[in-house]
Formats: structure tokens, sequence, C-alpha cells
């Protein structure tokens, strides 16, 4: 993540996280030692994440109009406790799937790109959570 840190927006950033979408279950052993701080999940738990995601934004704009600030403040924050999508609960999706617990394999393929652009959309968005 040494070009994470470098780039100007994220100089506050306190940690960085690397989550890898794929759909692949098996890890090159070669790679192991490069997956210390790397993540995965699978394209279908992340669609699900996106879609308890949007369905929890929709239900709090749709109140947004009829309530005051402080009242709509309550109101996000006990969607995103009661849909479990606190940055806190994120976070842990993201992490509850080390790259290093993955099967193994003596196959000459690695399991991530290391520059992957949705890799660095999954860290901006880590970033903005934490």
């Amino acid at each position: 993540m040494k070009w994470a840190s470098a780039e100007p927006q994220l100089k506050n950033c306190k940690a960085f996280r690397s989550i890898l979408v794929t759909p692949r279950t098996i890890i090159d052993k070669k790679a192991i030692p490069h997956a210390e701080h790397l993540f995965f999940i699978t394209p279908f738990e992340l669609q699900s994440l996106f879609d308890r995601t949007r369905m929890m934004l929709s239900s709090v704009r749709s109140v947004m109009i009829n309530e005051n600030e402080e009242e709509f403040k309550e109101k996000i924050m006990s969607e995103l406790v009661r849909t479990d999508l606190t940055p806190n609960s994120i976070l842990s999706i993201f992490q509850s799937k080390p790259a290093q617990t993955l099967k193994t394999s003596s196959l000459s393929f690695y399991l991530f790109l290391p520059h992957s652009p949705l890799l660095y959309i999954l860290s901006i968005l880590l970033f903005l959570l934490l």
C-alpha cells in the first residue's frame, strides 16, 4: 500500500487495507507471503453488501423531507445499526476473509492484481469510512 500512502488525498488515513474482489478460492503458495495485509470478498458478497446499502439509503432518503436535522441524524444512525452497515461493521465484513486463509495451490497464478482499479476504489471507500 505504499502507493496509497503517497497519495496527498490519503495522507491523514490511519490505516490502509487491500480488499480484493474475486470469485477465486485458491491462492498460489508463492503468493502467501505477499498477501499478509490482503483480504478478499466474492463479487456476490460485495453485490449483496451494495444491495443492503442501497436499500438502507432508500429507507433513509424516504424520511429526509419530513424530519429536522437532529431527527434525521438519529434516523441515519438507527438505520445503520439496524442494517448492520456501520463503518465498523463494513470493515469487519471486509476483514473477515484474509487472503492467507485461502486454499493454496502450486499453480503459477496469483490471486490478486496489484494495480486493479477496483482495489483503488475500495481503498478510497475504506478511507472515507474510517
